[in-house]
């Protein structure tokens, strides 16, 4: 979710959701992807009050509990507060507390349903849990909300390819990089700070790719996501055994010493993921 849209859904101003990413008009490669009733969009929310406001400052800082704690005390003078129930939600979200966040995120929606930014957050507490049903049916609210947002697809392919459906998997990520090659034009400082989602939407790519025996293309793919993002480590692992199958052994061995290489750094605790 771009940071306008954050800032807006906060009462903070930023833009139109809808308007963020302009939809391609057609996508051949968006065929299986589940069609969605377009919402109106919702009025921006009331502003955040003076407390609130510190408690995001707070959070925006990394003061998880001191940001919390401001917002449980304005929900106990104000019950039921959305915007509030979402900042004490993040403020568990954002210390990877993710369980803890969840029940404040539905309260939050329990409050007001087209609070949108909200689904975003949940289905991705719920997909980091595991519990992917409701990961991606919390997706699907937030797409319908926000239906030229990259990462949502990227997210609904993974859900996909954990669920054992490769087709609408590559039907999520093509979408994805067309929305992404939007996203490019229309704001490319977003799409400058997507980068790592941009180099996992490619790496999925190549990795449904060698599956099914492509590996050229599974090559393209990959060497793209590699250099866009070289933390997607994954990704030079997947391309070793690309090259491998294609005979390029002095790549394999390059790609698979990168691979260990950091990976053992991140053992070590010597670069952050």
């Amino acid at each position: 979710m771009g940071l306008a849209c954050l800032l807006l859904s906060l009462g903070l101003g930023g833009c139109d959701p809808s308007a963020e990413v302009p939809v391609p008009e057609s996508s051949s490669s968006a065929s299986s992807i589940p069609a969605l009733a377009a919402r109106p969009t919702p009025p921006p929310p009331a502003p955040l009050p003076a407390a609130l406001r510190s408690a995001y400052r707070d959070l925006s800082a990394g003061q998880f509990e001191r940001g919390r704690s401001a917002a449980q005390a304005y929900l106990a003078l104000h019950p039921g507060d959305a915007q509030a129930n979402l900042m004490i939600g993040l403020s568990f979200f954002k210390a990877d507390n993710h369980g803890a966040a969840r029940p404040y995120f539905e309260a939050a929606l329990e409050a007001d349903p087209e609070y949108y930014i909200t689904y975003d957050y949940l289905a991705e507490a719920c997909f980091l849990l595991g519990e992917l049903e409701a990961a991606r049916a919390h997706y699907h609210s937030f797409r319908s909300f926000v239906p030229g947002e990259p990462r949502t697809y990227v997210r609904l392919g993974v859900i996909e390819l954990e669920q054992s459906r490769p087709e609408l998997a590559a039907a999520y990520f093509r979408e994805a990089l067309s929305l992404f090659d939007a996203l490019q034009h229309s704001d490319p400082r977003s799409y400058g700070r997507q980068q790592p989602e941009l180099a996992s939407a490619h790496a999925r790519m190549g990795e449904l790719h060698f599956a099914a025996g492509e590996y050229e293309l599974a090559r393209t793919e990959l060497e793209q996501a590699t250099g866009i993002w070289p933390g997607n480590i994954s990704a030079f692992y997947t391309l070793s055994q690309v090259y491998r199958r294609l005979g390029e052994d002095e790549l394999a061995d390059g790609a698979a010493r990168h691979y260990e290489s950091e990976r053992q750094q991140r053992i070590d605790g010597g670069t952050p993921k």
